[in-house]
């Protein structure tokens, strides 16, 4: 049997079993503790001291969840800290609850509450934490348990517990254990912060204020003691977002509450958290999956990888950790990134940032900010260009450079106001070119390297002013202009089935070509367009890109590759062809003419964006390709998939038929059906509104061969969502309730990404719109403070990567159009605790409901006697159709005779009365002595009031008479009570002193 001085986790150590290892001579600040070193952790989103030890499930079963994380604790600490109450002298729900734990495990605990001590108070000497629940969520005791209510975590304490968010984080990683309960039982929540203390450390995103019973342990949670022996009333939070070093332990089971399959329970039995002493974050991301970007940096202290994105504008789900070409040095890092994430946290500052691609889709933030605020001011090279004269006379310019480029809001030391710098949405940044135009305004541009190209039309306008550096340069003298194309070139005249103009398009074309243009003969001038060439590597299945670089009529190209079309444009009008102009290499063969290629090739007929067929002869080795495509949440860079069949492996060869191309639901995955003469190759559905077939490539070498006359782009686009405001209601000072409705008319979720934003894009709120838009109707509220009466709340919903041209919008009235309400306070006296001895403590509870419509904040105030006088008061705030109940009271005097007097309880709106009685205290008198008391005269300035008259009597009372319940009547000689019941009548003076 265990001493009951000996607990159990030290009964382990001194028997060996379950040994624990520990690392000596490492920084206990640390965050990168071993594996054996991590302590467990568990959050629970249940109020479980409420109503004390059996108030919400059996005792033993918390009892088995605090062993389990006593077992898996690696530190050298004793007892249990309990933080967010002090300790009681009279045991209360919070400390009973926890002593009986400490009874049942053998640890000592120890109580620790207010701001000013949970600042203090260190961790260390102790094996586990444990943070109470929230105020609010202690609904009280059993009356008859003899214990009292408890207050919980108050909002400061939970202020001064987030600020030492990075001792938990070290004692957690150094193997200590954390427990944490409910946070919000209400909803708005006491606490202004709920979950703060673990949310420092990691983004967090729950919803307070439910109230359901049944959970479903995961794997995870039944090795740490979570089981269904906590399906009991009621678990209050759900852990909407949380950090991925957490897992989890439990989900919400309760069909009939919201959230189901939500987590309710984080943690696990070893958990490494982030060092918040790095107090720096850093977050370089893109959203080209096609084009790697490379970058480094150097930070002054130390630098780690984060899982998390911070507040920056990208979803920490495709934060990405651990990558081999993400190299850390001491305090410099180099990296790259492609379609995903990379996070730092350091400390000191930044020294040096470079990234050899930005502009469109490959974004920086340090500590939640744009970095072109700290690259501009730290990029070794400024252009500073002024010119033009509104929208009369506007000046296009474009250059490249070398390394990064971005916009600039500083003028450095170009002699201009920095104020007029402009930022305008035609000037465009691809990579290492820059377009844009000068119309009277400045524009700036920081980069790093070498200026490669520059020009700028009427550089000889005397409006025009270029500083580089800060040196006024002349704008001719950088001028390189552009040629276009060299007139009587050979072309090549491609067919509608090669190129497909509604996206962005791929072309295998031969070496040997530098510059070209696209033009539709006489009937529209030239225009001009620009490719980006791609070298892919051998070794890689698919290929993947290795470099790209841009490429015009000045550019040579000698490697064979593929082009990609980097701007829009429209097929020519009246013309079934498109015109491309190259310039051909000295010794390079041209081209032949495509068409010729085709004599022999398959007939094709597409039936569908879902069906098309091939009809011919197939020899060993064909690999005839349907190209489909889709659209999801990544429709900014468009993608598409082949849908092919290798003759001579997968079927016979040669194969003369029909090869069909399918795309149907009834297709869980790739299939092939072959018959005699017939082949068809079938693909589920992909995307949010399915997918289409939009060409065929016949020898499967990326080239389009044959274009679906279909517009098969148009047809598997999603419909957009309409957006609606439903209702917006004033909720208390300042703060409106706005709900949003929208209808996702397509038969899939729209997932919110890069490529589909939804934001508020006015209005002062700190929520966002859903991360889904589920299918159907849906509705969600969020909390808008506008700071004018003139202020909207708008949500904007911009599909444009989808081809759609202008958002989808919801918007509010003006915030002063809306009616605020007004408070009020009704009073009800629920109880009192009369009679009383005098002497003793009245006591007066009331509800105090607020029937209104905005919260309020009232002294309420306790009025006694027939002579009214105020003798308690207490100020409360209370939200709209909630209740607040409050005791007042007072000690009442020393009287001989017993009173009944009237009590009131008053707010500025309502009151409610009762009348209490107190017992005098006057010794027991024999009778003749009380008989000689009534035959005394009142004094002569007391009144009786009529209804204190003896009953008998049914004069009108005279002026001196003394009120019939202050005034002693002689009882009828055989109705006098017994000797021991007769009160002893007391001065008039002392009565009056009782009742003010």
């Amino acid at each position: 049997m265990t001493p009951r001085n000996l607990n159990r986790r030290t009964l382990l150590k001194l028997t060996g079993a379950g040994a624990l290892t520990t690392t000596v001579g490492a920084s206990s600040a640390s965050a990168t503790a071993s594996s054996d070193e991590r302590g467990p952790v568990i959050l629970l989103g249940i109020d479980a001291e409420d109503g004390g030890v059996g108030g919400h499930g059996s005792i033993n079963t918390y009892v088995d969840v605090v062993e389990s994380v006593l077992e898996h604790v690696a530190n050298d600490g004793d007892g249990i800290l309990v933080i967010g109450e002090a300790a009681a002298t009279t045991p209360n729900e919070i400390t009973q609850f926890w002593d009986e734990i400490a009874d049942q495990t053998g640890e000592d605990v120890t109580y620790v509450g207010g701001a000013t001590d949970i600042e203090q108070q260190a961790f260390d000497p102790f094996t586990l934490v444990a943070v109470v629940s929230a105020e609010g969520a202690m609904g009280g005791p059993d009356p008859d348990s003899g214990i009292a209510e408890a207050e919980g975590l108050t909002d400061s304490e939970n202020e001064a517990l987030i600020s030492r968010a990075g001792d938990i984080a070290t004692f957690v990683n150094d193997g200590g254990g954390l427990i944490g309960f409910s946070q919000g039982h209400i909803d708005p929540p006491e606490l202004t912060n709920p979950w703060g203390y673990i949310g420092e450390i990691g983004d967090f995103e729950t919803e307070v204020g439910l109230s359901y019973e049944r959970i479903d342990p995961t794997d995870e949670g039944d090795e740490i003691g979570i089981t269904t022996d906590l399906n009991v009333c009621c678990w209050h939070d759900v852990f909407l977002e949380f950090p991925d070093f957490l897992d989890v332990l439990a989900v919400q089971a309760d069909d009939d509450e919201p959230h189901r399959g939500e987590p309710v329970a984080l943690g696990g039995v070893q958990q490494l958290l982030p060092d918040v002493s790095l107090e720096n974050h850093l977050i370089i991301f893109s959203y080209s999956r096609d084009h790697t970007a490379s970058y480094h940096f150097e930070v002054s202290g130390e630098v780690e990888e984060d899982p998390q994105a911070g507040d920056a504008p990208f979803d920490h789900r495709f934060v990405t950790r651990g990558d081999e070409e993400d190299v850390i040095n001491g305090g410099r890092v180099e990296g790259g990134i492609a379609g995903g994430g990379d996070a730092y946290r350091f400390s000191g500052d930044l020294e040096s940032f470079s990234i050899d691609r930005n502009g469109d889709y490959v974004f920086a933030y340090l500590n939640n900010e744009p970095l072109d605020d700290w690259t501009a001011a730290h990029q070794p090279h400024h252009l500073v260009m002024t010119g033009g004269d509104s929208d009369d006379h506007v000046i296009p310019y474009d250059f490249e450079v070398s390394a990064t480029v971005g916009q600039s809001e500083r003028a450095h030391d170009a002699p201009v106001d920095g104020d007029l710098i402009t930022d305008d949405p035609e000037d465009t940044i691809r990579e290492r070119t820059v377009e844009g135009a000068l119309a009277g305004g400045i524009d700036a541009y920081y980069y790093a390297d070498d200026l490669t190209q520059f020009r700028i039309d009427d550089c000889d306008h005397g409006s025009v002013q270029i500083w580089i550096d800060g040196t006024e340069v002349d704008p001719c003298s950088i001028t390189e202009e552009d040629e276009g194309p060299v007139e009587g070139e050979e072309a090549v005249y491609i067919s509608p089935e090669y190129f497909r103009p509604s996206v962005p398009f791929e072309m295998g074309l031969e070496s040997g070509m530098d510059g070209f243009s696209i033009d539709c003969g006489d009937q529209d001038p030239q225009r001009e367009y620009r490719l980006q060439y791609f070298v892919y590597s051998d070794d890689d299945d698919p290929p993947a890109p290795a470099m790209s670089f841009l490429i015009d009529e000045n550019t040579d190209v000698d490697t064979d590759g593929w082009y990609e079309f980097l701007d829009e444009y429209e097929e020519c009008p009246e013309l079934n062809y498109y015109q491309v102009h190259y310039d051909r290499v000295a010794d390079e063969d041209i081209p032949e003419d495509e068409e010729e290629e085709l004599e022999d090739d398959p007939d094709v007929e597409f039936f569908s964006c879902k069906r098309a067929e091939l009809t011919g002869t197939f020899e060993e080795g064909d690999v005839p390709v349907a190209w489909y495509t889709w659209y999801d949440e990544s429709a900014g860079d468009q993608p598409f998939a082949q849908l092919g069949v290798r003759v001579g492996d997968e079927i016979d060869a040669p194969f003369t038929g029909t090869i069909v191309f399918e795309i149907d639901e009834a297709y869980s995955e790739r299939q092939i059906i072959e018959n005699s003469d017939e082949v068809t190759i079938g693909i589920g559905e992909r995307g949010i509104n399915g997918s289409g077939i939009t060409g065929f490539d016949l020898g499967g070498e990326g080239e389009y061969d044959f274009q679906n006359p279909y517009d098969c782009l148009e047809e598997v686009r999603p419909e957009q969502p309409s957006l609606t405001v439903e209702e917006v209601v004033y909720d208390e000072e300042s703060r409106y309730e706005a709900t949003f409705s929208y209808e996702n008319p397509n038969e899939a979720p729209i997932p919110v990404g890069p490529y589909v934003e939804s934001e508020f894009v006015s209005g002062t709120t700190d929520s966002e719109p859903p991360e889904v838009l589920t299918v159907g109707e849906n509705l969600f509220t969020v909390e808008w403070t506008p700071e004018s009466e003139d202020e909207r709340l708008v949500w904007e919903l911009n599909l444009s990567e989808w081809g759609y041209d202008e958002p989808v919008r919801a918007e509010t009235e003006p915030a002063g159009e809306y009616d605020v309400g007004e408070p009020e306070l009704d009073v009800t006296i629920a109880d009192t605790n009369t009679p009383v001895e005098a002497g003793e403590f009245l006591e007066v509870t009331a509800n105090i409901e607020n029937t209104g419509d905005t919260e309020a904040t009232q002294q309420i105030n306790l009025i006694v006697g027939h002579d009214p006088e105020r003798l308690d008061s207490e100020t409360v705030s209370v939200n709209p159709s909630e209740t607040e109940t409050i005791i007042l009271g007072y000690e009442t005097p020393l009287v001989d005779n017993d009173q009944e007097f009237p009590v009131r309880v008053e707010s500025e709106d309502d009151a409610d009365e009762q009348t209490v009685l107190v017992y005098g205290t006057a010794e027991e008198e024999p009778p003749e002595a009380e008989e000689e008391t009534q035959e005394e005269e009142p004094p002569e300035e007391d009144e009786l009031s009529e209804e204190e008259l003896p009953e008998e009597d049914d004069q009108p009372p005279e002026e001196d008479e003394l009120p019939e319940e202050e005034q002693e009547q002689p009882p009828e000689e055989d109705e006098q009570p017994p000797e021991e019941d007769r009160p002893e009548e007391e001065p008039l003076e002392e009565e009056e002193e009782l009742i003010g």
